[in-house]
């Protein structure tokens, strides 16, 4: 008899309510990680940093379409970023200098793999006409040699397959 008291019984099967909030705030915090590779989030991102190179792509192919003085603008994408670069000579034998100053670096947050490579930048120049005129590439700290060719230019972004495509005439499209 317990004389009026009440009596707890303590069998060791139940969570206390800290237990129970700790697991939640764990899941939670698991599922910022998890869910948007689930939701597809991530491809999300890949098509927003290829939506922001294909607008540079644009930009540089207006104004080497706009020159008749041997200069011109380089698009450079890296795994850090993308940038133009603008190049006294753009004839057979010219080179796209690593130091370069780059013009508007819009850097990428997580880095991204160009090609598939880290530590590597592809280059893009475009004709008055606004074709391809060279697209090459090589490692970030080195020149990069110009050999102009009429060719179809693509960059693949990241690892999920994410390209973006300059055929030899200059149209542009994002896959």
């Amino acid at each position: 008899m317990t004389h009026g008291k009440l009596t707890r019984r303590t069998s060791g099967l139940g969570f206390t309510l800290t237990e129970l909030v700790v697991v939640m705030v764990l899941l939670g915090v698991l599922s910022v990680g998890v869910a948007p590779t689930l939701v597809g989030l991530r491809d999300d991102e890949d098509l927003i940093v290829a939506g922001e190179i294909e607008s540079r792509m644009r930009l540089v192919q207006e104004i080497d379409m706009n020159r008749s003085d041997g200069t011109c603008a380089a698009v450079l994408i890296s795994d850090t970023g993308i940038w133009h670069q603008e190049l006294a000579s753009c004839t057979d034998g010219a080179v796209i200098p690593a130091s370069g100053t780059k013009g508007n670096l819009a850097p990428f947050d997580p880095v991204l793999a160009v090609d598939g490579k880290q530590n590597y930048r592809k280059a893009v120049i475009f004709d008055s006409l606004g074709a391809v005129a060279f697209c090459g590439g090589g490692s970030a700290g080195a020149d990069i040699a110009i050999v102009r060719a009429k060719t179809d230019c693509t960059v693949v972004l990241g690892t999920r397959g994410t390209s973006i495509t300059v055929n030899s005439e200059g149209r542009i499209t994002v896959q």
